[in-house]
């Protein structure tokens, strides 16, 4: 694997992850990891949600931004009910 598409893909994690946290409004996991972690959960679950969705692809496909923290914040809300 590339560095650089490693990198790209840690960038990606984070910014999803912070966007799907400060949508969220329940407890979160604070830090780097755990905000990279609902990232990258979080696009998969997208990828997951497109292919049910429309039939085509790999189901554990990363996905776009917005399917993304869509997925991120159903990780939030997924952490916040197992951690009550």
């Amino acid at each position: 694997m590339d560095l650089f598409i490693l990198i790209i893909w840690l960038v990606y994690g984070v910014v999803v992850g912070l966007i799907s946290k400060a949508i969220y409004k329940g407890r979160v996991p604070s830090g780097f990891l755990p905000t990279l972690l609902v990232g990258v959960f979080g696009s998969f679950i997208g990828g997951l949600m497109k292919f049910l969705l429309t039939g085509n692809g790999n189901p554990l496909q990363p996905s776009g931004i917005i399917l993304g923290v869509l997925g991120g914040i159903l990780a939030c809300f997924i952490y916040s009910r197992l951690n009550d």
